[in-house]
């Protein structure tokens, strides 16, 4: 899911006083906790709770350890030099190194593999959220524009990362990651990102035609995460080109601030027009071209 850090980054330093506004952006960053985090899990979309885990337990032992990094290492290496079809348990266990028996200790199949290694992709991506946090900062003493646009970039580019090392085992599962929660559960303080981005629309309501900030809010993080969601399920090629970022934050945009924005998207319309109003004509059937009576689907 959506989660894009903000906040107080560096309350206590004088030489970034400019960055803060403790009203606006209620967030302290503070280090990684040192301990292993609870593995991020699949988790019901109707009650919310955690359907499995990734595995029984995280490895405490240092052989252990390193065992799973050896496993990682040689799944992400198979996929990258040898392809899809060369991925299995056997190959990645005489690429690690470890004998069949030994993988099957830590993971029932191959999905299981790629199950945790999305979760460790996933919690690595924790580490960017000190510099996002100051970066946000500036963004949104610019404009509102700015604050979208760096949302969608960090939101599409998060998942490509991980999209171009998974491959296509990445789009069976990338619903089922609640990285929200993740973040928000490493990082008590900070905000999730619809109450976040509410006071950012604050700031700019005078900017708006919506009048519902707080709907809003939560309107444009379901609009980006379901976009991005989408086009990996069904076509992942718009993933890796650049315009669907700019897109996507001109989509949003324009239902924040009505038609302000019109004549920015790189969309060019191709429907043809109906003369008398401008709206694109509805597609009609050869059937219904032969009979003239017929107006539209029946």
């Amino acid at each position: 899911m959506t989660a894009y850090s903000i906040g107080c980054a560096h309350r206590d330093d004088p030489a970034r006083a400019h960055l803060r506004d403790c009203s606006l952006f209620p967030y302290t960053a503070r280090a990684m906790p040192s301990d292993t985090p609870p593995p991020i899990v699949r988790r019901s979309a109707r009650t919310g709770l955690a359907q499995s885990s990734l595995r029984q337990r995280p490895p405490r032992q240092h052989r252990a350890r390193m065992t799973l990094a050896a496993i990682h290492e040689a799944a992400l290496k198979i996929l990258d030099n040898e392809g899809e079809a060369a991925f299995n348990t056997n190959r990645v266990a005489a690429v690690a190194g470890i004998s069949v028996g030994t993988l099957y200790r830590y993971f029932p199949n191959k999905e299981a593999i790629i199950d945790s290694l999305c979760n460790e992709l996933l919690h690595g991506s924790l580490a960017e959220m000190s510099a996002i946090s100051e970066r946000s900062i500036e963004l949104a003493r610019q404009s509102l524009e700015a604050v979208i646009e760096q949302i969608v970039e960090v939101e599409i580019a998060r998942h490509r990362r991980i999209l171009a090392l998974l491959k296509s085992y990445y789009r069976d599962i990338h619903w089922h990651y609640d990285y929200e929660h993740h973040v928000v559960s490493n990082l008590p303080e900070r905000m999730h990102t619809a109450d976040w981005l509410q006071k950012v629309l604050g700031k700019y309501r005078h900017e708006l035609v919506v009048t519902d900030v707080a709907l809003a809010a939560r309107l444009v993080v379901h609009l980006i995460e379901g976009t991005i969601h989408s086009a990996l399920s069904r076509e992942p090629e718009l993933v890796q080109q650049d315009t669907l970022a700019v897109e996507l934050s001109t989509a949003v945009l324009r239902y924040l601030k009505g038609d302000s924005l019109r004549g920015q998207s790189s969309c060019v319309p191709t429907n043809p027009t109906s003369p008398a109003s401008g709206v694109p004509s509805f597609p009609v059937s050869k059937k219904a071209r032969a009979d003239p009576s017929r107006t539209g689907p029946k």
